[in-house]
């Protein structure tokens, strides 16, 4: 694990060639103040086999992962913006997650990357279109792609667990109502059918909420 703070002041960029050929480390842990990546920060770190990169990352340098042979699975956060040259070259990666915040790819970024099947990409074909990717990433263009759209979900109130663009299902808390015989609910209006209960048809008051009615004796 990096840590986070020295001294009181937080850690924002990981040095060139940092942990380069460090053979015994086997997962990093990234922490969020941490910015930039210099070039071959991991490079050779063949018994690594997991990273986090915390958003706020924009650029994965130039052979950062070069040669990282045990690292197979891989997430771009959002804010990542480029790959450079060499950055996963000669790499175990097997699939890696492309955010659609992504417009360059760095000379040979996945040369020799021969283990790359599947690419997890969160814009459209379009966007993947847009992408500047220099050559040398044969092995990149020719792995599978999957279109992995991200929904804004949008919801007709705060009481409505189902998403209307994909139908996804959220925890809500349910609707809010006063008491047991309220009919409408205080977060989304939605009406309910509810009855007052008494103990007998000549009581005026209700049992649950206090609500009076009138009534006559027989």
């Amino acid at each position: 694990t990096i840590v986070g703070t020295v001294e009181g002041c937080p850690v924002t960029k990981i040095g060139d060639s940092a942990f380069e050929g460090c053979s015994g480390v086997t997962s990093i842990a990234i922490p969020d103040s941490v910015k930039t990546i210099g070039a071959r920060a991991f490079c050779d770190c063949k018994a690594l086999t997991s990273v986090n990169i915390p958003d706020g990352v924009t650029l994965i340098g130039n052979r950062v992962f070069y040669g990282c042979k045990a690292l197979a699975n891989i997430t771009l956060p959002d804010s990542v913006k480029a790959l450079g040259d060499y950055a996963f070259s000669a790499s175990g990666v097997e699939s890696i997650t492309i955010p659609v915040t992504v417009t360059g790819i760095g000379y040979r970024a996945f040369y020799e990357a021969s283990s790359l099947k599947d690419v997890y990409y969160t814009g459209s074909e379009e966007d993947k279109a847009a992408i500047s990717v220099k050559s040398g990433n044969e092995c990149l263009t020719g792995a599978t792609w999957h279109y992995v759209t991200v929904c804004e979900h949008s919801y007709d109130s705060d009481c409505d667990a189902d998403c209307n663009e994909c139908g996804e299902v959220r925890e809500v808390a349910g609707h809010l109502y006063d008491h047991d015989c309220d009919t409408n609910c205080n977060i989304c209006g939605e009406e309910r059918i509810t009855y007052h209960m008494y103990d007998n048809d000549c009581d005026t008051n209700c049992n649950i909420c206090g609500e009076e009615r009138i009534t006559y004796h027989m």
